[in-house]
Formats: structure tokens, sequence, C-alpha cells
């Protein structure tokens, strides 16, 4: 039985189809800086409001798998497409929950108040919960966040910058998302 795209596919199926189109022979150094360009495109029309990346509760289909060349793929998932909540002034772009942002950030207080104000639906609603063309759920942002808040490096400095509170209680929130 074959899986419908989602919207989410789709957006993510024609930037992988225009980039394969324009990049069939070439090395994965000129794919990665093509795929730069095209991901720069996408955040700036998701800023103008071209584009909407919806929240989906699905998991990702298996459909993008047959449309995409394994090192165009690679050069998709080290940028991460939309997922750069650490940039989100330079993208001019808010389109993250603040659920996603609290559990990228490790804000474990926030977090926790979040939740003890779900409903047992809502809680379970939230962890299905997929955002960014990427489709990343709960976990990843975990896993994520805790690699780009390390206290004291570079990305925790912009994380702090850009958002203020950086708790960094990734593991506790894992635990908690795992319960």
């Amino acid at each position: 039985m074959a899986t419908a795209a989602t919207k989410n596919d789709m957006i993510v199926i024609k930037l992988m189809e225009k980039i394969e189109s324009d990049l069939k022979n070439f090395s994965p150094e000129h794919i990665k800086v093509q795929v730069d360009k095209e991901v720069d495109i996408l955040l700036n029309e998701i800023a103008a409001g071209k584009i909407s990346i919806p929240v989906t509760y699905e998991n990702p289909s298996p459909i993008l798998k047959r449309y995409i060349h394994d090192s165009i793929f690679q050069a998709m998932i080290e940028t991460r497409l939309d997922y750069q909540p650490r940039f989100i002034p330079l993208l001019k772009a808010n389109h993250f929950s603040k659920w996603m942002l609290n559990i990228y950030l490790g804000n474990y207080t926030e977090f926790m108040k979040m939740i003890s104000n779900m409903s047992k639906e809502e809680l379970n609603q939230h962890l299905n919960m997929r955002e960014t063309a990427m489709q990343f759920s709960a976990v990843f942002h975990v896993v994520v966040g805790a690699m780009d808040c390390i206290p004291g490096s570079h990305d925790y400095f912009i994380n702090k910058t850009v958002h203020g509170t950086v708790e960094s209680n990734h593991l506790k929130i894992l635990v908690k998302l795992l319960e």
C-alpha cells in the first residue's frame, strides 16, 4: 500500500527535485553549496510567508526517500533545512512552537510547567507533534539541543543571546519524554 505524501513531504520533495535536476553529475562539495543556496531561498520564503510549514502529527512518509540522491539528502540533513532555532532573528521567522523551543534549549522548568497544564490527550498530541520541513519529533529536539546548547560553546552563546534562558537540562527532559 503506497503512502500518500503530506504537505511537508511535498515542500521537501519539490526542493530536492530541483536540486537533484541541477546537480546530477556534480561533486559533493558543489552539491553542498547548491543545497545551502536552496535552503536560503526556502528560509526566505518561510520568512516572507510564501511557504507555511504546517505542524503534523504523522511520521514522515517513506515516499521522500525515493526522490533523493544520497549526497543531496546528506547535504540537506547537514543544513537542517528550516530547523535553525538559534538563528531566528536572522530568519525573521519564528515558526517554532514554545514546546519545541523549550525542549531544544533544555528549559526543563518551562517544559514541566507546560506538561503539568496539559491533559493526557494534549500531552500525547504534543509527543506526536512534528515540526519543521524535516518533521522532527520531541526526542530529536532534545538530541540536537543537547549538541547545540553545550554551556560555554559558540552555539550556546548564540542561543542565550537569541532566547535568553538556556537551562541545558536535556537529559531531564529526555527522561520525562520517555516516561
